[in-house]
């Protein structure tokens, strides 16, 4: 499997750094000390920053008490074996079931922000054209523009991790950044310099007081009142500013920002006039929502019970309908209409018609999601890979064809229990 960083994603997330590392391993020689140390750094995050995903008092029946043992044994075991270790999506502690996948964007002012970030550069290495959009953009998000700062923080991230995470030709492309950066600031303080220059050989303007014709009007022993002539003053900021952002006056009128809500059809509108990436990143890859869950958000708790046994009838070996390997909570979040990464899609084991009558069920006969009419097949991409882990097409599912089996009416009983 090759490795699949997203390079056009430029926050310090915990999420995208395991997914990362967790790949790295797989699939390129890695020291076990670097691995240890991804994992402590990400459980301390966790332990900080998210509540556990599910607690033990949640698992309530003898069925799901199991559940969670089986789980926090299966953590034990694989701490050992650095290999198992990394396959381990989750982790236990103290009662508690944490989600290595949950995200968390760090900012500066936590304890292991430069490891982190190191993390999150030395991905790079495989597109380093990118890295001036990451570095801008991490300039401007968590060093809130200012250049000194990011650039000594910068100087000392290479100085203690570049032997380790960075290799030469990245480093490379850091200090050259770092370069122009530096020539920007020059050529802004030069550029400062010269109209200032101007400013002050500029001659002043006449006085716009008239001259008095008859100097009989003044007393006598008085002089004619001093006027003050005003020149402008400007400082070094507005100079700075006027050259580096000049302001010119426009007959166009200002754009009005509409506070109605977007329809599908605006939506659709709105991505055209987007680039690829930033399309992408519109569309939140939001999966279907149980009525159940949008009118009680703490349904899946108090229902686990239900919710495993679906679960577990949808992972029935010999020939299930969904991998057996699926984590609890990929399979939760197709129903919370939350944002679905494509690592964490559910794989979908069955045919491609089975697929179809999972849909069909769920949003025409029982009605149990929320009705998305047209766009249900746009969803579904975004919730299911099929069983070789690949997407799959609109047309593939939409025109799905197949002969009436038993399994179809299996499938209707395990999901008339959501």
């Amino acid at each position: 499997m090759p490795l699949e960083p997203c390079f056009d994603y430029y926050e310090i997330n915990t999420s995208d750094v395991w997914y990362f590392e967790q790949q790295a391993f797989f699939n390129t020689p890695t020291e076990e000390g670097h691995v240890r140390g991804v994992l402590g750094n990400l459980q301390k995050v966790l332990r900080n920053k998210v509540r556990p995903i599910r607690y033990q008092s949640d698992f309530t029946t003898e069925e799901s008490q199991r559940y969670f043992n089986r789980k926090r044994q299966q953590y034990l075991d694989s701490w050992p074996d650095i290999e198992q270790a990394m396959r381990m999506d989750f982790f236990v502690e103290q009662g508690k079931l944490y989600d290595y996948n949950q995200p968390v964007i760090l900012q500066p002012d936590w304890v292991d922000f430069d490891w982190w970030f190191a993390m999150k550069l030395r991905q790079y290495h495989l597109k380093q054209v990118a890295i001036p959009d990451f570095l801008s953009f991490q300039l401007d998000r968590s060093f809130t523009g200012n250049q000194q700062n990011f650039k000594r923080f910068l100087v000392l991230l290479l100085r203690q991790y570049q032997p380790q995470f960075f290799s030469e030709t990245l480093t490379l492309t850091i200090q050259d950044w770092i370069t122009e950066l530096d020539n920007q600031v020059e050529q802004s303080q030069r550029q400062l310099t010269t109209k200032m220059s101007e400013r002050a050989t500029e001659p002043k303007p006449e006085s716009s007081i008239p001259k008095l014709e008859n100097s009989a009007i003044i007393p006598e022993g008085k002089s004619a009142p001093k006027q003050e002539e005003t020149t402008p003053v400007i400082s070094n900021e507005d100079a700075t500013q006027n050259i580096i952002n000049p302001v010119e006056k426009s007959s166009q009128p200002a754009l009005e920002l509409s506070t109605e809500p977007t329809s599908i059809t605006q939506e659709k509108k709105i991505k055209s006039g987007l680039t690829k990436g930033e399309a992408k990143r519109y569309y939140a890859f939001a999966s279907y929502l149980l009525k159940a869950y949008d009118k009680d958000r703490f349904y899946f708790r108090d229902n686990m019970d239900r919710m495993l046994d679906v679960l577990i009838a949808l992972k029935k070996e010999p020939h299930p309908f969904i991998d057996p390997k699926t984590p609890m909570e990929n399979f939760f979040a197709i129903f919370q209409r939350k944002k679905i990464w494509k690592r964490k899609r559910v794989k979908w084991m069955g045919t491609n018609k089975e697929l179809q009558v999972f849909v069909h069920y769920l949003n025409n006969e029982s009605k149990k999601i929320e009705a998305l009419k047209h766009d249900i097949w746009i969803t579904t991409l975004k919730c299911f890979v099929n069983k070789d882990g690949k997407d799959y097409s609109e047309n593939q599912l939409k025109n799905a064809s197949g002969k009436q089996q038993d399994r179809y009416q299996t499938l209707k009983d395990i999901l008339s229990k959501l």
